[in-house]
Protein backbone atom coordinates (compact mmCIF):
# COMPACT_ATOMS: atom_id res chain seq x y z
CA UNK A 1 0.00 0.00 0.00
CA UNK A 2 2.83 2.36 0.95
CA UNK A 3 4.16 1.74 -2.45
CA UNK A 4 1.23 1.99 -4.00
CA UNK A 5 0.74 5.50 -2.07
CA UNK A 6 4.24 6.99 -3.26
CA UNK A 7 3.46 5.92 -6.98
CA UNK A 8 0.25 7.95 -7.10
CA UNK A 9 1.13 10.66 -4.71
CA UNK A 10 2.94 12.95 -7.93
CA UNK A 11 -0.14 12.05 -9.63
CA UNK A 12 -2.54 12.96 -6.96
CA UNK A 13 -0.93 16.70 -6.64
CA UNK A 14 -1.16 17.05 -10.40
CA UNK A 15 -4.65 16.24 -10.47
CA UNK A 16 -5.63 18.31 -7.06
CA UNK A 17 -3.93 21.00 -8.52
CA UNK A 18 -6.19 20.68 -11.63
CA UNK A 19 -9.28 20.30 -9.90
CA UNK A 20 -8.47 23.43 -7.54
CA UNK A 21 -7.43 25.55 -10.66
CA UNK A 22 -10.26 24.80 -12.61
CA UNK A 23 -12.68 25.19 -9.37
CA UNK A 24 -11.40 28.24 -8.86
CA UNK A 25 -11.66 29.77 -11.88
CA UNK A 26 -15.26 28.45 -12.22
CA UNK A 27 -16.16 29.70 -8.75
CA UNK A 28 -14.83 33.03 -9.56
CA UNK A 29 -17.25 33.20 -12.09
CA UNK A 30 -20.25 32.48 -10.70
CA UNK A 31 -19.41 34.58 -8.20
CA UNK A 32 -20.13 37.54 -10.13
CA UNK A 33 -23.61 36.69 -10.86
CA UNK A 34 -24.94 34.15 -7.61
CA UNK A 35 -25.78 33.84 -5.68
CA UNK A 36 -29.03 35.93 -6.74
CA UNK A 37 -30.60 36.31 -3.72
CA UNK A 38 -29.38 38.67 -0.77
CA UNK A 39 -27.79 36.68 2.26
CA UNK A 40 -25.08 36.99 5.08
CA UNK A 41 -22.58 35.53 3.31
CA UNK A 42 -21.64 36.63 -0.67
CA UNK A 43 -24.17 37.79 -2.96
CA UNK A 44 -23.19 37.74 -6.77
CA UNK A 45 -21.73 40.96 -7.79
CA UNK A 46 -24.31 42.00 -10.19
CA UNK A 47 -27.11 41.07 -8.10
CA UNK A 48 -25.68 42.83 -5.14
CA UNK A 49 -24.79 46.40 -7.52
CA UNK A 50 -27.72 45.60 -10.41
CA UNK A 51 -29.25 49.56 -10.50
CA UNK A 52 -25.31 50.28 -10.36
CA UNK A 53 -24.67 48.59 -13.19
CA UNK A 54 -28.11 49.29 -15.24
CA UNK A 55 -27.03 53.43 -14.73
CA UNK A 56 -23.52 52.52 -15.53
CA UNK A 57 -24.78 50.41 -18.84
CA UNK A 58 -27.68 53.09 -19.80
CA UNK A 59 -25.02 55.88 -19.56
CA UNK A 60 -22.27 54.16 -21.32
CA UNK A 61 -24.19 53.16 -23.80
CA UNK A 62 -26.28 56.92 -24.55
CA UNK A 63 -22.97 58.61 -24.56
CA UNK A 64 -20.21 56.20 -25.98
CA UNK A 65 -22.45 54.18 -28.72
CA UNK A 66 -25.65 55.94 -29.41
CA UNK A 67 -25.84 59.94 -28.55
CA UNK A 68 -26.12 62.80 -31.90
CA UNK A 69 -22.66 63.50 -32.23
CA UNK A 70 -21.73 60.11 -32.52
CA UNK A 71 -24.97 59.38 -35.39
CA UNK A 72 -23.60 63.03 -37.40
CA UNK A 73 -19.81 61.46 -37.23
CA UNK A 74 -21.04 57.97 -38.22
CA UNK A 75 -23.07 59.08 -41.31
CA UNK A 76 -20.22 61.83 -42.03
CA UNK A 77 -17.91 59.29 -42.32
CA UNK A 78 -19.61 56.40 -43.98
CA UNK A 79 -21.03 58.51 -46.25
CA UNK A 80 -24.57 57.16 -46.15
CA UNK A 81 -26.38 59.84 -45.89
CA UNK A 82 -24.36 61.72 -49.22
CA UNK A 83 -25.69 58.21 -51.16
CA UNK A 84 -29.07 58.64 -50.41
CA UNK A 85 -29.13 62.08 -51.38
CA UNK A 86 -27.56 61.43 -54.52
CA UNK A 87 -29.86 58.32 -55.50
CA UNK A 88 -32.67 60.79 -54.17
CA UNK A 89 -31.69 63.52 -56.58
CA UNK A 90 -31.37 61.32 -59.74
CA UNK A 91 -34.70 59.94 -59.12
CA UNK A 92 -35.99 63.32 -58.58
CA UNK A 93 -34.66 63.91 -62.38
CA UNK A 94 -35.82 60.96 -63.31
CA UNK A 95 -39.72 61.47 -62.20
CA UNK A 96 -40.10 64.99 -62.58
CA UNK A 97 -38.42 65.03 -66.49
CA UNK A 98 -41.12 62.18 -67.69
CA UNK A 99 -44.40 63.62 -69.38
CA UNK A 100 -46.75 61.38 -67.69
CA UNK A 101 -45.50 63.16 -64.21
CA UNK A 102 -45.93 66.54 -65.57
CA UNK A 103 -49.51 65.74 -67.31
CA UNK A 104 -50.56 64.54 -63.64
CA UNK A 105 -49.20 67.39 -62.02
CA UNK A 106 -50.82 69.75 -64.10
CA UNK A 107 -54.78 68.06 -63.57
CA UNK A 108 -53.91 67.71 -60.10
CA UNK A 109 -53.07 71.48 -59.92
CA UNK A 110 -56.07 72.41 -62.05
CA UNK A 111 -58.25 70.38 -60.25
CA UNK A 112 -57.04 71.82 -56.73
CA UNK A 113 -57.34 75.16 -57.87
CA UNK A 114 -61.16 74.78 -59.38
CA UNK A 115 -62.06 73.23 -56.04
CA UNK A 116 -60.78 76.48 -54.47
CA UNK A 117 -62.13 78.40 -56.61
CA UNK A 118 -65.80 76.83 -56.22
CA UNK A 119 -66.02 76.85 -52.53
CA UNK A 120 -68.29 79.53 -51.35
CA UNK A 121 -65.72 81.20 -49.03
CA UNK A 122 -63.55 81.59 -52.00
CA UNK A 123 -66.34 83.40 -54.49
CA UNK A 124 -67.58 85.82 -50.85
CA UNK A 125 -63.82 86.11 -50.81
CA UNK A 126 -62.88 87.63 -53.59
CA UNK A 127 -66.73 89.26 -54.18
CA UNK A 128 -65.86 91.36 -51.11
CA UNK A 129 -61.79 92.34 -52.42
CA UNK A 130 -63.57 93.28 -55.84
CA UNK A 131 -66.42 95.34 -53.54
CA UNK A 132 -63.05 97.06 -51.96
CA UNK A 133 -61.28 97.94 -54.74
CA UNK A 134 -64.14 99.20 -56.37
CA UNK A 135 -65.07 101.75 -53.40
CA UNK A 136 -61.61 102.96 -53.31
CA UNK A 137 -62.07 104.18 -56.66
CA UNK A 138 -62.42 107.73 -58.18
CA UNK A 139 -59.76 110.98 -57.70
CA UNK A 140 -60.07 114.32 -57.26
CA UNK A 141 -61.59 116.22 -60.71
CA UNK A 142 -64.66 115.61 -62.78
CA UNK A 143 -63.62 112.34 -63.69
CA UNK A 144 -63.19 111.00 -60.37
CA UNK A 145 -66.57 112.85 -59.61
CA UNK A 146 -67.95 111.06 -62.76
CA UNK A 147 -66.47 107.29 -61.57
CA UNK A 148 -67.69 108.67 -58.00
CA UNK A 149 -71.41 108.71 -59.23
CA UNK A 150 -71.84 105.37 -61.50
CA UNK A 151 -69.24 102.87 -59.45
CA UNK A 152 -72.16 102.42 -57.05
CA UNK A 153 -74.36 101.41 -60.10
CA UNK A 154 -72.17 99.06 -61.73
CA UNK A 155 -70.22 97.87 -58.53
CA UNK A 156 -72.57 94.68 -58.27
CA UNK A 157 -72.55 93.95 -61.85
CA UNK A 158 -68.62 93.85 -61.78
CA UNK A 159 -68.48 91.78 -58.57
CA UNK A 160 -70.66 88.99 -60.41
CA UNK A 161 -68.47 89.41 -63.62
CA UNK A 162 -65.38 88.63 -61.86
CA UNK A 163 -66.92 85.73 -59.46
CA UNK A 164 -68.44 84.12 -63.12
CA UNK A 165 -64.76 84.22 -64.47
CA UNK A 166 -63.00 82.46 -61.84
CA UNK A 167 -64.40 78.63 -62.79
CA UNK A 168 -62.15 79.97 -65.98
CA UNK A 169 -58.96 80.44 -64.63
CA UNK A 170 -57.56 76.46 -64.12
CA UNK A 171 -57.80 76.36 -68.13
CA UNK A 172 -55.79 79.53 -68.06
CA UNK A 173 -52.64 78.44 -66.56
CA UNK A 174 -50.89 78.16 -69.58
CA UNK A 175 -47.88 80.99 -68.29
CA UNK A 176 -48.28 79.39 -64.85
CA UNK A 177 -47.39 75.73 -65.94
CA UNK A 178 -44.39 76.73 -68.19
CA UNK A 179 -43.00 78.33 -65.48
CA UNK A 180 -43.14 74.99 -63.20
CA UNK A 181 -41.72 73.47 -66.38
CA UNK A 182 -38.25 75.61 -65.84
CA UNK A 183 -38.46 75.09 -62.15
CA UNK A 184 -39.00 71.44 -63.01
CA UNK A 185 -35.76 71.35 -65.09
CA UNK A 186 -33.84 73.42 -62.94
CA UNK A 187 -34.70 71.39 -60.23
CA UNK A 188 -32.36 68.16 -59.96
CA UNK A 189 -29.24 70.61 -60.60
CA UNK A 190 -30.37 72.79 -58.17
CA UNK A 191 -30.25 69.72 -55.75
CA UNK A 192 -26.90 68.46 -56.73
CA UNK A 193 -25.37 72.09 -55.98
CA UNK A 194 -27.11 72.21 -52.64
CA UNK A 195 -26.55 68.35 -51.72
CA UNK A 196 -23.62 69.18 -49.33
CA UNK A 197 -25.73 71.83 -47.75
CA UNK A 198 -28.58 69.21 -47.60
CA UNK A 199 -26.47 66.63 -45.81
CA UNK A 200 -25.85 69.01 -43.33
CA UNK A 201 -29.04 69.55 -42.60
CA UNK A 202 -30.17 66.43 -42.18
CA UNK A 203 -27.48 65.06 -40.30
CA UNK A 204 -28.24 68.46 -37.58
CA UNK A 205 -31.77 67.49 -37.53
CA UNK A 206 -31.26 64.28 -36.79
CA UNK A 207 -28.45 64.98 -34.07
CA UNK A 208 -30.80 67.51 -32.25
CA UNK A 209 -33.11 64.74 -32.57
CA UNK A 210 -31.23 62.45 -30.86
CA UNK A 211 -30.39 64.81 -28.61
CA UNK A 212 -33.80 65.63 -27.50
CA UNK A 213 -34.87 61.90 -26.97
CA UNK A 214 -33.41 60.88 -23.10
CA UNK A 215 -31.78 57.71 -24.67
CA UNK A 216 -30.27 57.00 -21.36
CA UNK A 217 -33.54 57.02 -19.49
CA UNK A 218 -34.76 54.69 -22.24
CA UNK A 219 -31.98 52.06 -22.23
CA UNK A 220 -32.39 52.23 -18.08
CA UNK A 221 -35.75 51.38 -18.38
CA UNK A 222 -35.29 48.26 -20.64
CA UNK A 223 -32.79 47.30 -18.58
CA UNK A 224 -34.53 47.67 -14.97
CA UNK A 225 -37.14 45.35 -16.76
CA UNK A 226 -34.42 42.52 -16.82
CA UNK A 227 -34.21 39.89 -14.02
CA UNK A 228 -30.93 38.76 -12.69
CA UNK A 229 -30.95 35.83 -14.93
CA UNK A 230 -31.82 37.77 -18.32
CA UNK A 231 -28.89 40.48 -17.00
CA UNK A 232 -26.68 37.62 -16.86
CA UNK A 233 -27.50 36.03 -20.51
CA UNK A 234 -27.38 39.49 -21.74
CA UNK A 235 -23.80 40.03 -20.41
CA UNK A 236 -22.41 36.51 -21.02
CA UNK A 237 -24.65 34.99 -24.19
CA UNK A 238 -21.89 35.97 -26.35
CA UNK A 239 -18.99 35.14 -24.47
CA UNK A 240 -19.66 31.50 -23.46
CA UNK A 241 -16.96 29.46 -25.23
CA UNK A 242 -14.66 32.73 -23.95
CA UNK A 243 -15.66 31.67 -20.11
CA UNK A 244 -15.62 28.03 -20.72
CA UNK A 245 -11.75 28.66 -21.76
CA UNK A 246 -11.43 30.67 -18.77
CA UNK A 247 -12.43 27.72 -16.65
CA UNK A 248 -10.43 24.98 -18.43
CA UNK A 249 -7.36 27.05 -18.66
CA UNK A 250 -6.99 27.27 -14.71
CA UNK A 251 -7.19 23.55 -14.84
CA UNK A 252 -4.74 23.17 -16.70
CA UNK A 253 -2.21 26.03 -15.60
CA UNK A 254 -2.34 24.27 -12.34
CA UNK A 255 -1.34 20.78 -13.51
CA UNK A 256 1.38 22.20 -15.81
CA UNK A 257 2.46 23.86 -12.11
CA UNK A 258 1.88 20.75 -10.93
CA UNK A 259 4.08 18.51 -13.05
CA UNK A 260 6.76 20.75 -12.90
CA UNK A 261 6.86 20.75 -9.12
CA UNK A 262 6.50 17.17 -8.83
CA UNK A 263 8.75 16.27 -12.41
CA UNK A 264 12.03 18.52 -12.34
CA UNK A 265 13.14 17.31 -15.75
CA UNK A 266 10.19 18.96 -17.50
CA UNK A 267 10.39 22.32 -15.85
CA UNK A 268 13.04 23.81 -18.74
CA UNK A 269 10.21 22.51 -21.27
CA UNK A 270 7.31 24.35 -19.67
CA UNK A 271 9.82 27.27 -18.98
CA UNK A 272 10.10 27.31 -22.78
CA UNK A 273 6.39 26.41 -23.90
CA UNK A 274 5.25 29.35 -21.18
CA UNK A 275 7.65 31.79 -23.01
CA UNK A 276 6.73 30.44 -26.47
CA UNK A 277 3.10 32.19 -25.27
CA UNK A 278 4.00 35.24 -24.15
CA UNK A 279 6.14 35.66 -26.80
CA UNK A 280 3.37 34.61 -29.55
CA UNK A 281 1.42 36.88 -27.57
CA UNK A 282 3.43 39.69 -27.65
CA UNK A 283 3.45 39.48 -31.39
CA UNK A 284 -0.30 39.38 -32.12
CA UNK A 285 -0.73 41.81 -29.79
CA UNK A 286 1.93 44.03 -31.53
CA UNK A 287 0.50 43.11 -35.04
CA UNK A 288 -3.35 43.84 -33.94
Amino acid sequence: YAAFKQSVAPWESIIGSAAVGFWTNWLAIKMIFHPRKRNLVWQGLIPARRDELVKELAGGISEKLFSGSIAREALQQSGLLRDVIDRFVLSIGNVTGTAEFRDDLRQLIKHEVAKVLEHPDTKYAIRDIAGNIIDNWGDAGLEGWIIKKIKPLIRTWIQDQVVNTLPSIPDSMGVVFEKLDEALDALPSYLARESAGIETTITTILEKGLELIDVEAIISTQLSKMDEKELEDLLTGNISVEIRFIQTSGGIFGALVAFAVQLPILRPVLLFLGLGLWGLYRVSVGKN
